[in-house]
Formats: structure tokens, sequence, C-alpha cells
């Protein structure tokens, strides 16, 4: 194979002579020394409207709050609705024209709220015990849904809740608040801090609640009938 001789260029950002192949002068329109020089030439010649990858700068927009000038790249404006200067100025505009009927998600509001909660079984139940399980845990359920922490759905309990209905009444009398869930082993009889602890799950399991008559209910408040074993969490020392 014939050798082929290198050709002497000169460095596009440093000036000085090297020796490269001749393809590579073809394939080239730029030469340099190394990385370094490369890197100097881009930043010097190939930044703002003189790059390839050009979008056209920043773009003036003004806040939607309080109509201050700014400066945006195109790609965020594209991506968000609207502008803000900073945190102050989008929470007051999210409190004057995202509240009430005006948001996308509004439901009717607190009436609307009593309304579902007094006509929708499904939505009672979940007020129900959303409520319990957020008392139980002292307000730590850290995002999670009751139906999640105590591992059963709203249709599963009252499937359940359903058989413990005292007689002589029916579904409704729950449903207009004559009827409570009532704890037969009540909550403060058990020992835990989390969702994760075993006396948790026996606390919420399904055969610990049933439906009671709201005064009944008061009157036994955290009274016991049948004697308790306490369960005691060990933790494993290494």
């Amino acid at each position: 194979m014939k050798k082929v001789d290198k050709i002497s260029v000169k460095c596009d950002f440093c000036k000085s002579d090297r020796l490269v192949y001749p393809c590579l002068m073809r394939r080239n329109k730029k030469h340099f020394c190394d990385v370094k020089c490369k890197n100097n030439w881009h930043r010097e010649n190939a930044k703002g409207d003189l790059s390839p990858n050009w979008k056209g700068g920043l773009f003036k927009v003004k806040c939607d709050q309080c109509n201050a000038i700014l400066y945006r790249k195109l790609e965020k404006i594209k991506r968000n609705k609207h502008n803000f200067c900073n945190i102050v100025c989008e929470g007051q505009w999210k409190s004057e024209n995202r509240r009430g009927a005006i948001i996308y998600n509004w439901k009717g509001g607190l009436d609307a709220a009593r309304d579902r909660r007094k006509n929708d079984i499904k939505e009672r139940l979940n007020s129900r015990m959303r409520t319990m399980v957020r008392y139980s845990l002292k307000g730590k359920k850290n995002g999670y849904s009751w139906e999640k922490l105590v591992g059963y759905s709203s249709d599963d309990l009252r499937n359940h809740l359903t058989k413990t209905i005292p007689i002589g009444r029916t579904w409704n009398d729950f449903m207009i608040g004559d009827l409570e869930i009532d704890h037969i082993l009540p909550i403060c009889r058990f020992n835990f801090s989390e969702a994760g602890h075993i006396d948790f799950k026996r606390c919420w399991a399904m055969k610990n609640l049933r439906l009671l008559d709201k005064d009944e209910n008061r009157k036994k408040h955290a009274k016991l009938f049948q004697p308790l074993q306490p369960s005691f969490a060990f933790e494993v020392m290494a």
C-alpha cells in the first residue's frame, strides 16, 4: 500500500503549523492543534447567532402579575403559559385567578362537598375514613391515601360494613349520620405511631370495623367489653 504523506496546515486558533492527512483536509473545515485550541475557537466564534444551534436567544415578555419586562428563552415561553418575575408574583396571580369557580377543577365548593358526602356513598366513606385514619396517625399520613394505608378499597369496606348494619337499620341511616363506623377494639387500645406498625394493621383490619348506632357509639367511646392481648414491638439490636 502506498504511503500517504501528511500536509501542513495552520491551526485556526493559534495559527501554528501542524501536519494532517489529506482526507482530514477534505472532511474538516476547521483545523486545530488540540482540544484546547478547538474549545477556545468555539468560545470566541461559535456563540450567539454564530452557533449552528442558535434559537434566537432571549425573548422579551411581560410578567402576568406586575407587567415587568422579562427575558426568557423561547423553549421556556412555549412550555409555560404564564410568566412571572418571582414566586411572590406567581402566588399573587394564582390567588386572584385560580380560586373558586375560576379554577379548572372546581367542584362546587363547600356546599357541593357537603351534598356529595350526604348523597354519595363512596364519598361519605372516603371522607370518614380519611378523617379517622389521619386522626389515629396524628396527621402523619405522608401523602398516602387511606386505601393504600389500610390495604383495602372503599368498595371492600362498604361490602363489609353492609353485613354489620344493626337490625332495623339501613344503609341510608349511615348516609344521614345515624350510624357511625365503630372500632370494636378502640383505636386508643392499640400501640402504633406509623402506618407500617403491626398494631396499625390490626386496628384498621376490616374485622375490627362495624356500623353502630351513633348514640351507642358515643356511649361506648373507648371502653372494652372483652379482654385485649396487646402486641409488643421489639427492635433488633445489632
